[in-house]
């Protein structure tokens, strides 16, 4: 649940500084500093990690040189958002995430509508469910339990089914490295 609100509040960040009079870079640190003030929950780098491997063609990220001699990590939503919406779709209620991969740093200059935010949560949300459902159906099949449940219907599970217990992490999607910073020192030579 809280990976899924990190989802929500991070979309919603990034979109709202579009609504800024003067644009706002996401910058990782003050997504993270706005999204744990809103959710109350740690936004770490593992975090977007794994909204990522969940959705990974709904964000586009990249490095940029910072004024302490070091990277900052951007983030923001991609210009050609509806298409990849449109690219995750279902299949007899199996949701399929399609890896996309930018091919430049091309982002939306305006905010999304809230028609596409709330279609980007259903589709991160219904994901999600597949995912813990994969363990809530080894976990019946372990334990010898004949019932058969549709997540999508009952929005419940079986009541011996510990998500904290059964489930693994949501795995990381690797993330492109971070450049080094390169200092370059200049040799003065005076000439007298």
């Amino acid at each position: 649940k809280s990976l899924f609100n990190s989802f929500i509040t991070l979309d919603q960040t990034i979109n709202l500084n579009k609504l800024k009079v003067i644009s706002q870079t996401n910058t990782f640190s003050s997504l993270q500093s706005s999204i744990e003030s809103t959710t109350h929950h740690k936004f770490t780098l593992k975090t977007f990690q794994q909204i990522l491997y969940i959705v990974p063609h709904f964000f586009i990220y990249k490095y940029e040189p910072s004024s302490n001699n070091n990277y900052d990590l951007i983030i923001d939503i991609p210009n050609d958002h509806i298409n990849r919406i449109n690219q995750t779709y279902p299949s007899n209620n199996n949701f399929i995430s399609i890896q996309y991969q930018p091919n430049s740093f091309n982002c939306i200059v305006n905010p999304i509508t809230q028609y596409d935010l709330n279609k980007r949560r259903e589709i991160f949300k219904n994901i999600l469910y597949e995912i813990v459902n994969d363990y809530h159906t080894k976990y019946l099949n372990e334990n010898n339990i004949k019932i058969q449940f549709d997540v999508f219907k009952s929005k419940t599970w079986h009541h011996e089914f510990d998500l904290e217990k059964n489930c693994e992490d949501i795995p990381l999607h690797e993330l492109v490295q971070q450049p080094q910073m390169v200092q370059v020192f200049q040799k003065v030579i005076n000439e007298k």
